[in-house]
């Protein structure tokens, strides 16, 4: 029995031991700007690192660790993010087109010149973010967290952002296009200069939100909330603010 149990443990250091010694590898080529497409790095450590000019597409970083990170020029397109936290983390000129960043904390990011098209972010945090030049078309942000958020030239084209909490976010020269906005906080945010076509924005709460110069068109706001909602110089064509 004791020698059973000997191989037993021997057996199944070994195997451990394998998959250590891969999954090294992996962060080894991370480490040193190396390819590595399809490559598991779950639940790792990787804060403060910097990423640039590499290919990690399609590889899976749940539950890791990537503070105060950089990317930048780096193929994450299909990348499973799910629950990582990337607080404080710069991306730049990179690809993240179908990626899964379901329950990923963004807080204080900043993403430039990348597309997220395409892309899984249900129940996002990205609080107090910036986005320029960010392409987010055919993507699911329902109940994200996106307060204190700043979209600048941001491509919006069928978005999902249903039940998300909008709350202090700044629209900049953006243009949402067949964006679902139902149910949304949209308190004290801010569309100045921005155009919002063929969108559905009932019953969210737009308390105290700008839309100073904004182009409304072929939207609906049924049982919108609009408490000190400020439409001054707007440009609003078919608007639907039918309450039934």
């Amino acid at each position: 029995m004791k020698n059973l149990l000997l191989y037993i443990i021997i057996v199944f250091t070994s195997f451990y031991s394998n998959i250590l010694a891969f999954e090294e590898d992996h962060l080894n080529n991370l480490l040193n700007n190396r390819d590595c497409i399809k490559c598991d790095f779950s639940g790792a450590n990787l804060s403060d690192i910097k990423l640039q000019n590499i290919d990690i597409s399609g590889s899976n970083f749940e539950n890791a660790i990537l503070k105060y990170s950089s990317f930048e020029n780096v193929n994450l397109s299909n990348v499973n993010l799910s629950f990582a936290n990337m607080e404080n983390v710069s991306i730049r000129d990179s690809i993240l087109k179908g990626s899964n960043l379901q329950g990923t904390i963004l807080v204080d990011s900043n993403i430039k010149d990348v597309d997220l098209s395409n892309s899984i972010l249900i129940k996002i945090v990205m609080v107090d973010a910036i986005l320029n030049e960010v392409n987010l078309s055919n993507s699911d942000l329902e109940n994200a967290n996106l307060v204190f958020t700043n979209f600048k030239n941001v491509k919006l084209n069928k978005v999902n952002f249903q039940y998300a909490n909008l709350s202090d976010t700044i629209f900049y020269n953006t243009i949402l296009y067949t964006v679902n906005l139902k149910n949304t906080s949209l308190r004290n945010s801010n569309f100045n200069y921005s155009t919002i076509i063929n969108s559905d924005l009932s019953y969210a709460d737009l308390s105290n939100a700008i839309f100073s110069r904004t182009s409304i068109r072929e939207s609906k706001c049924i049982g919108c909330l609009l408490l000190e909602t400020d439409f001054t110089s707007a440009k609003i064509v078919n608007m639907n603010f039918d309450k039934k």
